[in-house]
């Protein structure tokens, strides 16, 4: 079975990061799946180099799940943060999904020499879905906020701040 692969790579690097996304469509099938990935690597990595991409915000949510032992986290403070997580992460993970088709389409229109104003439409409704996502992001901080202590609170933005020192480390290094 062969694998077309289409990149939408010139929108990834406008925005500086390592992740991309690509179309998979096997001929047989005619079917289409969206993933974000690099190197040819699927799943989660794939899934955080694509919510990275499509929104800058700090994924807080991460550490707090990562760290939740650490944390020392009420049952009341769990049940609210899973509660928190079941209802937003299936609309954003939508939403990203959605941004990086709306990106492989702009740059494949703008390609085949589609007017203005086609191409200007598909960006507006990009940027929506940004606009979109990085306000849930912001409106999960706050939720944290809520829910966490100052402790709790301080120790996640640290640990996450750690993490994007190392991660930035890394990079340079490569």
């Amino acid at each position: 079975m062969k694998i077309i692969t289409f990149i939408a790579m010139a929108t990834a690097l406008s925005f500086g990061t390592a992740g991309f996304a690509s179309q998979h469509e096997t001929e047989e099938q005619g079917q289409h799946k969206w993933c974000a990935h690099k190197g040819g690597k699927h799943g989660k990595m794939g899934q955080k180099r694509a919510m990275h991409h499509a929104n800058p915000m700090p994924n807080l949510m991460m550490v707090v799940k990562k760290k939740s032992g650490e944390l020392n986290l009420t049952p009341e403070q769990q049940k609210a943060l899973s509660a928190w997580r079941e209802k937003s992460n299936p609309i954003i993970n939508e939403q990203v999904g959605k941004v990086m088709m709306l990106e492989k389409e702009i740059m494949e229109a703008s390609l085949q020499g589609a007017d203005k104003a086609a191409l200007m439409s598909k960006v507006d409704e990009m940027l929506a879905l940004r606009r979109d996502i990085a306000e849930r992001k912001v409106n999960c901080r706050d939720n944290l906020k809520k829910i966490l202590n100052e402790q709790q609170y301080n120790m996640v933005l640290t640990t996450y701040q750690e993490h994007m020192a190392a991660r930035y480390q890394k990079m340079r290094m490569h």
